[in-house]
């Protein structure tokens, strides 16, 4: 997603009238020269030789080439592009080679037509584990399906909807949108982050509060429902938080991936005029205009202070006013690739401090509070390990005993996939898989819920240890009719599934719309110990929609 040049002056002017913050780097306007789309086939296994990909998009020319890159660097990560054939200004043909040891990872797809403008689409492209390369045997093999239908249960067991809550434990709610993010209030009260589907101005950032009982609250924005228009291009969330004094963070981007954003609501939905510009903080820091600016994920530091990350491959920390806070790395962020962050505490004699985790496609990386590398962490003391889910690192947290849980995606069809290391960044030896013929185990699992591809989007630790990880599920009926579902599933504190929950550990749970697709994303728990998902009920119009479960 790339744009033309404007002025510094005139973005200025434009964005003083909108009543927005910027602090810019580089500033670009929204409208894309090239942009890429999409890939066919969309993946490729380990030692792949000469394989030629549909590359679909807009603005190629002739003479156009393509690169892979492992998402949010610039790492070919093992996949070498033989040669780019032009077929319209809408599609490519790349012969491409995937090495033997080529990473396990999503790949991004850049395309640089010859005039030196570029498009870049963003997680295209993945390869997946060799099934069996000479004597090499993969280590994360096909998984035999767990489900054959859907989960519909309705009493008070572990995984069942909860019935007082929205109708039949779902409610559904107009906007016109997608819903991503719960937050939960100590009130009991719901506010779910998302985006609208578009006005004259473009998608918009929007919030949506429920009562305890999935109500919509109507003391919040109007009817339930705040509309920001950080700008009149797209603008879309992707992560957020809810601070302690009860206001409300929302990141994601703005003007069609041209800003970095971020947005801060007052309790009653409406916009903290204290936080940069009006509410809203804009940042483009791309080196190069034609690079997306985009926030993927937000964590809140004990100080207030706020961390975001995302494209181009920053993490961004601020001040709880919104200004950049310029004793973080350089001049307030840090180059590295990064999916999601948290915080953790570590103690190293005497001193406590908060490092930040920092989690993108194969590997986790820690960073000091100053924003430097730690090297007190992971198995070289490079201060990084291998998200070892066989896949992309998509969630990140920390348990009670400070270990480090990572969740993302694996494989080929996509499974749900889960590691844990020690506090120091060590895989940690018992958790998940049994490792044959030891007491040990592999430090991961991994779990497919019909044997088609499961999205992995978030992840929540209860107070007993468990671990719950959310996303969706393409469903049995998938060859003839595309349904998706809410899918959640809860594992042990060992890693193994819990079967007291849904059928065998796992949910999933369709939408009451004709088409049954649910894209779930966000996963939260309340105080009493219910579960809480949010995501959206596809269809015309797509709506928001939260699913509560009990525990």
């Amino acid at each position: 997603m790339t744009s033309h040049c404007r002025t510094r002056v005139a973005s200025s002017f434009l964005y003083a009238l909108l009543g927005v913050a910027m602090l810019p780097l580089f500033v670009g306007a929204a409208s894309a020269q090239i942009s890429v789309t999409s890939a066919s086939p969309s993946s490729a296994a380990q030692a792949t030789v000469n394989l030629n990909v549909t590359v679909n998009g807009k603005g190629f020319k002739r003479g156009a080439h393509a690169q892979w890159f492992v998402t949010g660097t610039t790492n070919p990560g093992g996949i070498t592009v033989n040669s780019t054939a032009f077929v319209s200004s809408t599609q490519l043909t790349a012969n491409i080679t995937v090495a033997d040891t080529a990473d396990i990872a999503q790949f991004d797809i850049q395309v640089a037509n010859s005039d030196g403008r570029i498009g870049k689409g963003t997680e295209l492209f993945s390869v997946t584990v060799t099934q069996s390369n000479g004597s090499k045997t993969s280590s994360c093999p096909a998984l035999t399906p767990k489900l054959a239908t859907v989960t519909s249960c309705t009493s008070t067991l572990a995984g069942c909807l909860d019935t007082t809550f929205g109708v039949g434990g779902i409610a559904i709610t107009n906007p016109n949108g997608q819903g991503k993010i719960p937050l939960l209030q100590v009130d009991g009260k719901i506010v779910v982050l998302g985006r609208s589907s578009g006005t004259t101005t473009g998608a918009d950032f929007n919030l949506v509060r429920y009562n305890g009982d999935g109500s919509l609250d109507a003391s919040f924005g109007n009817g339930g429902i705040v509309t920001d228009i950080v700008t009149t291009g797209d603008d879309d969330v992707f992560a957020g938080a809810l601070q302690s004094d009860g206001k409300i963070l929302a990141a994601g981007y703005a003007g069609g991936e041209t800003y970095m954003a971020v947005a801060r609501f007052n309790p009653d939905g409406t916009l903290d005029a204290t936080f940069g510009s009006g509410g809203n903080v804009l940042m483009n820091l791309a080196t190069h205009q034609k690079l997306p600016s985009a926030a993927w994920t937000l964590a809140l530091q004990s100080d207030g202070k706020i961390l975001l990350g995302g494209e181009p491959s920053k993490v961004v920390r601020l001040n709880s006013n919104g200004s950049m806070d310029t004793t973080f790395g350089n001049q307030g962020s840090v180059s590295l690739a990064v999916r999601a962050l948290t915080t953790q505490r570590v103690t190293s004699g005497t001193v406590t401090e908060e490092r930040i985790l920092a989690a993108k496609g194969g590997t986790v990386t820690r960073l000091t509070s100053s924003g430097s590398v730690d090297a007190s962490f992971g198995p070289n003391l490079n201060g990084t390990v291998s998200a070892d889910v066989c896949g992309s690192a998509l969630s990140i947290a920390v348990d009670a005993a400070n270990n480090i849980v990572v969740a993302g995606v694996d494989g080929s069809p996509l499974n749900f996939g889960l590691a844990r290391y020690t506090p120091n960044g060590i895989p940690d030896s018992t958790f998940g898989d049994p490792v044959p013929g030891s007491a040990q185990r592999t430090g991961r699992t991994r779990v497919s819920f019909f044997g088609n591809n499961d999205r992995v989007y978030g992840l929540a630790i209860q107070g007993d240890g468990k671990l719950l990880v959310s996303g969706n599920a393409e469903g049995p009926n998938i060859s003839t009719t595309y349904y998706i579902y809410f899918a959640l599933a809860r594992f042990n504190p060992d890693g193994s599934l819990d079967t007291s929950f849904g059928i065998g550990g796992l949910v999933a749970t369709a939408a009451p719309t004709p088409s049954g697709n649910a894209i779930g994303t966000g996963v939260a728990l309340q105080p009493d110990g219910k579960i809480v998902m949010a995501g959206n009920a596809d269809g015309t119009p797509s709506r928001f929609a939260v699913v509560r479960y009990w525990p």
